[in-house]
């Protein structure tokens, strides 16, 4: 398991219950995820858009996949797409970033906007059905809806 916790790093826990962990990466710690088609593929994140990559269950650090101190909220909502290997996060209002392959060394980082979403994402939710075809997000403003694949946005 891990799990960001703001002022003390992401840490990894490796036996069940209560005990000691490891910090595999500091500062604040934020969102972190797990692939669930894997388990060995780890993200964890920062403040923003600072997001990296670990394999084997969390144990060793491969990169820094998002390095962006401007863009997103202080602790910035995402979610990881465990079925096509995408992270997705907000980006500025209105806009999210998806990180195409973000367990592999040709990763993509790319933004889109969302029309309709007159707002930052404050929740995003790749959908665990229609084999991730649908990402629900809702906004600051509380706007809520989701977008398919094709990017189009549903209120």
């Amino acid at each position: 398991m891990v799990a960001g916790a703001q002022d003390n790093g992401s840490q990894r826990y490796t036996s069940a219950g209560v005990g000691s962990t490891t910090e595999i990466t500091g500062g604040d710690g934020a969102y972190c995820f797990i692939d669930q088609t894997n388990g060995i593929d780890v993200v964890t994140s920062y403040v923003y858009n600072n997001y990296y990559y670990h394999n084997n269950s969390g144990a060793n650090y491969v990169r820094k996949i998002s390095d962006n101190d401007d863009v997103g909220l202080f602790i910035n909502p995402a979610d990881l797409d465990d079925q096509n290997n995408i992270l997705y996060s907000t980006a500025r209002s209105g806009q999210l970033y998806k990180i195409s392959n973000y367990n592999s060394p040709s990763y993509a980082l790319d933004s889109f906007n969302i029309t309709g979403l007159n707002s930052s994402a404050s929740v995003i939710k790749v959908s665990p059905f229609s084999n991730s075809a649908n990402i629900f997000v809702g906004g600051l403003q509380f706007s809520i809806g989701y977008i398919n694949l094709k990017l189009s946005w549903f209120p």
